[in-house]
């Protein structure tokens, strides 16, 4: 496990930054029942391992993205209907994330700027529901 390796070296500087990559799918609860259980799982570590090291300045947080354009994968194969029907029931915003919007939270999670966000879960998901 990395973060026994380096949250060590980090609380001992006193500065540092350990950031997930989450899913919007534990919160919706829906998708496959493994992978959203792991992520929900994942989310209640960085909870509870944040309490332990925030007071050394090492800030645990993670980052829940929705939908990410995929060249190949499935939501960016969808077309006509089938792409509307999935827009409006699931994703307010209308289209699936660009994974720069995505890198853009985490370099956020990663800099000092983020001091306060100690087991934070920040959602980016275009609002999905």
């Amino acid at each position: 496990d990395l973060n026994r390796v380096l949250v060590p070296k980090m609380q001992g500087r006193g500065w540092g930054r350990v950031i997930f990559i989450s899913s919007s799918a534990p919160r919706l609860k829906i998708g496959y029942a493994p992978y959203c259980s792991a992520k929900g799982a994942l989310d209640a570590y960085v909870g509870n391992v944040s309490k332990e090291i925030s007071k050394d300045g090492v800030i645990m947080s993670a980052v829940a993205p929705g939908n990410v354009y995929t060249e190949g994968r499935y939501f960016s194969t969808l077309k006509g209907r089938e792409k509307r029907d999935f827009l409006s029931n699931y994703l307010p915003i209308g289209r699936l994330a660009h994974a720069i919007e995505i890198a853009k939270v985490v370099g956020f999670l990663a800099s000092e700027d983020a001091s306060y966000m100690a087991g934070s879960i920040v959602q980016a998901d275009g609002g999905a529901r």
